[in-house]
């Protein structure tokens, strides 16, 4: 028996960032990204089913359009130090599947909010950054294996917290 599935995928976006002097030490930078994502001729066949006996499915088109903003504050008081904080949504746009090898349905687009603190020093014999950051997201897109198959689907939700640093001396 045989499985496997194929589609074809298509994402069209445009970015638009810009950032605003409002002092020589005070910076604000906006962005938006927009994106259309689509998913047809979407074909799944299934080698696992009730007596291994192979099932077939032509699913329908996904589309999705969506907005997804950025923005950042930046201070920098010193001409080697800066110290900045972000936010940024994202996704993960929905698809098609075929669920348990017996019916169709579409797996939701995953939603990110990112927020980031972090600091930059930088005077030519010590280098320094730190950043400390939080991702939290719902409808979470996840992979398992059931009933003989490997199925994408949501879950509620995750949050991811951490710091990242890093220093260089010349």
């Amino acid at each position: 028996l045989e499985f496997g599935s194929s589609s074809t995928s298509q994402s069209i976006a445009a970015y638009a960032d810009l950032t605003y002097e409002g002092s020589p030490q005070f910076f604000i930078t906006a962005g938006a990204r927009y994106a259309h994502d689509s998913q047809s001729n979407v074909r799944s066949q299934a080698a696992f089913s009730v007596n291994n006996v192979a099932t077939q499915a032509d699913l329908d088109t996904v589309k999705g359009d969506r907005v997804t903003p950025r923005v950042v504050l930046r201070y920098k008081p010193t001409e080697e130090m800066s110290v900045y904080a972000s936010y940024s949504k994202g996704y993960k746009s929905a698809f098609p599947e075929r669920g348990g090898g017996v019916t169709n349905r579409t797996v939701k687009p995953e939603k990110i909010d990112a927020y980031e603190v972090g600091v930059k020093f930088d005077n030519r014999q010590i280098t320094f950054e730190a950043a400390g950051f939080y991702y939290d997201y719902k409808v979470l897109q996840f992979s398992l294996y059931q009933s003989g198959q490997a199925l994408i689907v949501n879950a509620a939700s995750a949050k991811i917290y951490g710091l990242d640093a890093q220093a260089r001396f010349n």
